[in-house]
């Protein structure tokens, strides 16, 4: 009889450690179908920012193009920010004025008048597509820093926390 009863709780101990097991594969194949996702949409996007063309961002124009080319380069600024995490809060708090000031003042000194930045523009968003597929999660805060950092007199009343 003892040795019934000891079978029996080996064997309720032995399904509990398999339900265990189990619970912690089906856990580790969610978090892997996630991750595939995630990969396969980042993937796509890149592919799909791939298809911006400098001349769609105003690149030839005076001062970087008319608004529909300044609205474009809004569009795929935000969709590069959408491929990272979320920006500490003070960056999260400024951003658009982030944008709205680094648009207006870069679009006067990059190139010839201006007429290079589309192509300049294209180029900073491919780098940091570039990094984020590569597995940098900070690449855009740091560019933003970057940017604060090299021209501070370009971002006055932009507040750095």
């Amino acid at each position: 009889m003892r040795k019934f009863k000891e079978a029996q709780s080996k064997g309720e101990r032995n399904k509990a450690e398999a339900a265990k097991a189990m619970a912690e594969l089906k856990r580790k194949k969610r978090a892997l179908a996630a991750e595939t996702v995630a990969r396969q949409q980042s993937d796509a996007n890149f592919k799909a920012m791939k298809a911006f063309d400098p001349i769609m961002l105003g690149h030839g124009k005076q001062r970087g193009g008319s608004a529909a080319h300044r609205k474009e380069r809004m569009d795929f600024l935000e969709r590069v920010k959408a491929q990272y995490p979320a920006l500490r809060p003070a960056l999260e708090n400024d951003w658009a004025q982030f944008k709205r000031v680094f648009e207006e003042r870069h679009c006067r000194i990059i190139g010839f008048e201006g007429k290079s930045y589309g192509s300049w523009f294209l180029g900073e968003m491919k780098v940091l597509l570039t990094k984020r597929q590569e597995g940098s999660l900070d690449a855009l805060e740091k560019w933003i820093d970057l940017k604060l950092e090299k021209n501070p007199c370009m971002f006055d009343g932009y507040i750095k926390v």
